[in-house]
């Protein structure tokens, strides 16, 4: 799927009812132990995601933001799973920031961050996952004070990357 999804240059306007969405999160969900699997089903997520509301939907009332978060904590020391996961967090910061701030989604992208220090690929989107989850979603503890942190937070999130 992952390799049709990078080939199909419209993928992100397939309707959600052709049922990839389905096979994504059923792989997602039974090979919870295989990286790859996890790196590759969230990449496809995010791009049947991006810019797609009515497939934002049906991957969160499917599970698909549990997933994730199962994923990073299942593969908290692959770069590739983590570089996935926190830009899905971030493409889907907007409007499901309630469901996020439950899951505990700033503490996993942070630990992401501390866990890969020298990979450019997670620390960037974790920067933009962080951003976006405060920026839509300001009620949670952990973005008001990275709200305080000046900068656009981003003193914060250092001093959370280099003390935390």
């Amino acid at each position: 799927l992952l390799k049709l999804a990078r080939f199909h240059l419209h993928l992100h306007t397939a309707p959600a009812g052709l049922g990839g969405i389905d096979v994504v999160l059923n792989s997602l969900r039974h090979h919870l132990g295989e990286a790859e699997v996890q790196r590759n089903g969230v990449s496809v997520l995010l791009l049947l995601a991006e810019h797609n509301e009515s497939n934002q939907k049906v991957i969160c009332e499917g599970g698909g933001l549990l997933l994730v978060i199962k994923a990073m904590d299942s593969h908290a020391m692959d770069s590739g799973v983590q570089y996935s996961c926190c830009a899905f967090i971030w493409i889907l910061s907007k409007g499901f920031h309630a469901v996020w701030s439950e899951l505990g989604a700033f503490e996993r992208v942070l630990t992401a961050m501390r866990n890969h220090p020298r990979n450019a690929d997670v620390q960037g989107n974790g920067f933009d996952a962080i951003h976006g989850l405060v920026k839509h979603g300001p009620t949670h503890a952990m973005s008001a004070a990275f709200l305080e942190g000046g900068n656009d937070g981003m003193d914060f999130v250092r001093r959370e990357l280099i003390c935390g």
